[in-house]
């Protein structure tokens, strides 16, 4: 295997692995809302993996919400909505295996093809040239971002 195939193939499986990762805990209900704690962490691996910052963002949100849409055992929405349409709670369990199913293959082949554009310099990204704009953070300018503010500061 040449070793781009081998780079194709490692992309494909990071979208696997941590798009089926949110998705099962976004679909259990464990990290719904606290989602939004893990973008910046998916923002620093897709910058080492020389993707742009919204398949980074994409990876992690998509893939968790692609579980949450069709939740299979979280507590919160599925007990009460079915408490509140008088069903069984959690019946129906199959139907919802198969559209989860479906949702997380179609949300990891979307971020992959998006990623797989990324290389296409006249498609490229949404974002333009700018891959990782720093122009939301005061003006600054892209060095000074990578690095925490408190390591910025000149201690005297």
């Amino acid at each position: 295997m040449s070793s781009a195939g081998f780079k194709r193939s490692n992309y494909c499986l990071f979208c696997i692995i941590v798009g089926g990762l949110f998705s099962v805990l976004g679909t259990t209900g464990i990290v719904v809302n606290s989602v939004i704690g893990f973008i910046p962490i998916g923002i620093i691996v897709a910058r080492s993996l020389k993707w742009d910052a919204v398949a980074g963002a994409a990876v992690i949100y998509i893939g968790c919400y692609a579980g949450f849409n069709a939740t299979i055992l979280s507590p919160s929405p599925l007990g009460l909505s079915q408490t509140i349409a008088e069903l069984p709670i959690f019946s129906g369990i199959g139907l919802r295996v198969i559209i989860y199913f479906f949702f997380l293959i179609s949300s990891i082949v979307y971020i992959y093809l998006y990623t797989r554009r990324l290389k296409n310099k006249e498609k490229g990204s949404i974002l333009g040239d700018q891959w990782f704009p720093a122009k939301g953070l005061g003006g600054a300018d892209a060095e000074s971002v990578d690095k925490p503010a408190f390591l910025l500061a000149d201690i005297s």
